[in-house]
């Protein structure tokens, strides 16, 4: 059975991560971007926000 502690850092680092819609690399956004649009640290590219999710 996973810790609950090391299982709460993992779901929370998922939804921090996103997809450069260009290149495909994935890239870990601080949490203080997390509603911005970021540049892609491979391509260059602007890598939107996630929508918002749904309670």
């Amino acid at each position: 059975m996973t810790n609950p502690w090391l299982w709460s850092i993992l779901i929370g680092m998922r939804h921090l991560r996103r997809k450069c819609p260009k290149c495909g690399h994935e890239q870990l956004v601080p949490k203080e971007k997390q509603a911005e649009t970021v540049r892609c640290k491979h391509c260059g590219a602007d890598v939107p926000p996630k929508p918002p999710r749904d309670p």
